[in-house]
Order: structure tokens, then sequence, then C-alpha cells
């Protein structure tokens, strides 16, 4: 396990540094292989305990050994939570400081609160908790004061970790835990438990994690809302703004001048038999001529109406790059906006954390401030 997960963090650090898009993919397959076979290890470590392995356990297995892992796991996160929400620096205007002694009794200073925003078992997302109140008494905070914060934390975190396999471990000495620090933004957007969330860097890139947006199997109106909804929110737009925003992409998807039908379409694969996505493509065979198979990934649409009656759900396919009109069949706009807008669940619980949804955006009906969600 240390050997793959040392070979796994050289290739994410040789990420770190290439530019070339398909080197990057290839070394984003590979770091991905890594993990999954270190996780496959870990499975095997507790393998017999559950249904689908209860017939044909691993002959080595201990179940102790992975609940212990598991444990060990969770009293870190726990131990790094507690030492940074207690811990405090101090911030001047030349710089951050882990003790107040050290700043000039000339310059002023003030405490650096912090609060953990998320953790799991390989990240810890910390937030400047009087993030506001210092940058108005001191001075805005610059990328350098940033890392300067998390090198404190993440060094003395490092020296506490023979304190904590002592505690935990019966360990006199750490020879295992180790963190450092990963990323810096200036600003950050997380809802819900899972690893979903948006960040703007210091150098204003806009980046992503865990959304449709970088899915090739969500359909184009989708994403072109999603990217303008979270450049919006991290480029400091109001809940206000965000409504605006949402009403004007809602227009522009009403209008077949704006958006093409083709836009509309979801990639689905035709996996087995009984899904809507077979039952979408078996009509498109008998009725516009179509030839999909099992394996097949067509193009799912909501149909309002074709050549042919209509399936039940109004479910139709077509080739991939094909448009509706090359078949004469029109778009159900409606029905596909609240599909995949009014009723998703991403879409609930991105416009959730800010207090609002979609429908409420659409009628104009909303929240005026986002401060509550960044520092």
């Amino acid at each position: 396990l240390r050997g793959l997960a040392s070979a796994r963090q050289a290739l994410k650090d040789e990420m770190r540094t290439e530019s070339d898009p398909d080197k990057l993919l290839l070394l984003d397959r590979q770091q991905r292989v890594m993990k999954e076979n270190m996780n496959s290890w870990y499975g095997v470590l507790g393998s017999g305990r559950t249904e689908k392995t209860r017939n044909r356990p691993f002959r080595l297995a201990d179940p102790e050994i992975g609940s212990d892992i598991t444990e060990t796991a969770r009293l870190h996160n726990d131990w790094n939570k507690n030492y940074i929400n207690k811990r405090t620096l101090y911030f001047s205007d030349t710089g951050v400081y882990p003790q107040k002694d050290y700043i000039p009794a000339s310059h002023g200073c003030m405490e650096l609160r912090f609060t953990t925003l998320y953790q799991d078992t390989d990240s810890c997302k910390v937030a400047i908790a009087n993030h506001d109140e210092v940058e108005k008494a001191i001075r805005p905070f610059t990328e350098d004061d940033v890392k300067d914060m998390a090198d404190i934390l993440c060094r003395e975190l490092n020296v506490s970790f023979d304190d904590f396999v002592k505690e935990t471990l019966n360990v006199d000495k750490n020879e295992f835990f180790n963190i450092k620090p990963d990323a810096y933004y200036a600003r950050y957007f997380q809802w819900g438990v899972k690893k979903r969330y948006a960040y703007r860097d210091f150098n204003g890139k806009h980046g992503y994690r865990g959304v449709e947006l970088r899915r090739s199997s969500t359909p184009n109106v989708v994403k072109t809302v999603q990217q303008a909804l979270f450049d919006c929110i991290l480029d400091g737009g109001e809940s206000v703004e965000v409504g605006a925003l949402i009403r004007e992409h809602y227009d522009i998807m009403k209008d077949p001048e704006k958006t093409p039908q083709i836009d509309f379409g979801q990639p689905f694969g035709v996996k087995k038999k009984g899904t809507f996505a077979h039952k979408a493509a078996m009509w498109s065979n008998e009725n516009i001529g179509t030839e999909f198979d099992l394996g097949d990934k067509p193009m799912i649409f909501f149909a309002k109406s074709a050549p042919a009656p209509l399936p039940n759900n109004r479910r139709i396919a077509i080739e991939w790059g094909d448009s509706p009109d090359d078949y004469d069949i029109v778009i159900d706009r409606d029905m596909s906006i609240e599909k995949m807008f009014t009723d998703s669940n991403s879409f609930a619980a991105i416009l959730g954390a800010l207090g609002t949804t979609w429908n409420r955006c659409v009628t104009g009906v909303g929240t005026t401030t986002l401060d509550s969600w960044f520092s």
C-alpha cells in the first residue's frame, strides 16, 4: 500500500507541471488505477463480511484490520479538525506570524481564527473564520499570506502527530502521518456533504469538482447554465444576480432562435433491455430508421411531436451529433427544462445552499446576499 501510495503521489506531482492534454489524461488514468488498486486492497482486508463476499472470503482476511483503518482515519480527522479550529495565528501588514511576540511593537496585528469546512481521509478544507474583519482592520490577504498560514498549520500538525500516534496507537514515534498544503483558494463554494465544490484561485481561474459540467453525459444546456451559475457565484454575484442569471438562461432555452434543439440531448448508453434508454432506442429504430443496439450511446430527447406517435414518456433517441430537426422531431422544451433543472437534485442542492430554488429564481423570488457562504 505504501508503494502504491508513493507511486500515485509521483504521478500527481507530475500532473501539476504537465501541459500536454494527452499526456495529462494518461497520467490521470494511471493515478486512478493506483487509487483503485489501493481501494481494492483495502476491500480485501475486510472481505467475507459483506453479502457479496460472504461465500468467497480472502483466506488471510481479518475484518478487524479494515475496521481499525477506518477508525484510525476518523480519529486522525478529528485530531486535525480540533487542532485547526483551536489554533490562532497573527496577522499584521508585514505578514503572518505563529506568535504575537514575533511582530514588531510598532506594527498592529490581529488574531487569525480558522474553521474546518470539510474533511475526509485525504483532504481538509480550511477557511479563515474572521476573514472580513481582519482584512478591514489590516489589509487584504495575498496568496503568499494564505500559503504562509497553510505552511505554519501543516508544520505544527505534523509535529503533533507523535502525540497522536501515542494516544491512539500506543506508538512512540510517528512514521506515517504527514500532511502538506495542496491548493489555495481566493473564493470557495461547497454544497452538501459530498466532495462537490467550485473555487476561484488567486489568478482568477475557476475550478470545479464533482459537477455535471465536467461529464460527457451531461446535456449542453445543463453545462451552459451550470458554468454561468458558478462563474456568477465565484465572481462575487449576489443572490439577486443569481436569480437574474437563471431567468435570463431560462428565456434563452425557451427561444428556438437562441438555443438549438440539439443542445437538449443527453448522451445515454443502451446497456440492457427494458431501460428507458433501450425503449427510446427501439422506438427510434421502428419509427425514424435508426439502427441502435445494446452497447450504443445515442442522444436521448424529450419530444413534443414526431412523424409517429410518441411513447408515453416522450423519450426518443437519435444518433450522436444529429439534430432532431433532421428527423422532423420537435423537442418539448418545457418538459426538458422541468426534468433537467426544476426537478434536478443537483440544481436543488446548489441553489438550496444559496437559500433559493429554480422556480423562485425564474419567478423573481429570492434572498439578497450570499455573504454567509464566503470568508
